[in-house]
């Protein structure tokens, strides 16, 4: 029996560990138990070694969450924001008025449409211009934001259809669920 909760601690600390930097937490906190273990025991390793790099670890592990806060978490675990688009299209009746598209009317071009986000200098976070996830469901196009975004961050998306129509999608910040697209002319 005592055996049984001696594992049943060591499941709960290895189900602990679901993201990169809890595995590499988890890996450098036990090499420097061996090291500080090695010291102790003895004379190979200097003592002072293995808390330089217990302290070492620690600015390491501080410096990626307060660049990136999102690695302490697992993707599924990060809040998901779904953005519904709206389709306007100019109304030949009111010069100046648009009118709403039937979402299943527009055909797009789900490889050819992109997204980027940037940060709030203007800049991208990402190197190259991502596929959003577009999707037709309950009557509109909606996407999800998964990306470690923040509430400065801006949203650009770029829509095309496969008849090679374009449409403007105005930045927009993250946590913002509806948004209006418009045709390029």
């Amino acid at each position: 029996m005592a055996n049984n909760t001696k594992f049943k601690g060591w499941t709960l600390v290895l189900n602990s560990v679901r993201t990169p930097l809890g595995f590499f937490t988890l890996l450098a906190l036990i090499l420097n138990g061996i090291l500080l273990g090695t010291a102790a025991l003895t004379n190979k390793a200097p003592m002072w070694a293995p808390i330089g790099l217990f302290g070492l670890l620690l600015v390491f592990v501080f410096a990626i969450v307060w660049n990136k806060p999102y690695v302490l978490y697992h993707p599924r675990d990060w809040q998901t924001v779904t953005v519904k688009l709206i389709f306007l299209r100019p109304d030949p009746n009111n010069p100046g008025k648009f009118q709403e598209i039937d979402s299943p009317e527009i055909d797009l071009d789900v490889p050819k449409c992109r997204l980027e986000v940037r940060d709030k200098r203007g800049e991208p976070k990402h190197k190259r211009k991502k596929i959003p996830n577009l999707a037709l469901g309950l009557g509109a196009w909606n996407f999800q934001l998964i990306e470690d975004v923040r509430p400065s961050d801006s949203v650009h998306l770029e829509l095309i259809e496969h008849n090679k129509t374009k449409w403007r999608v105005k930045p927009f910040r993250p946590y913002a669920t509806d948004q209006k697209a418009l045709p390029i002319r």
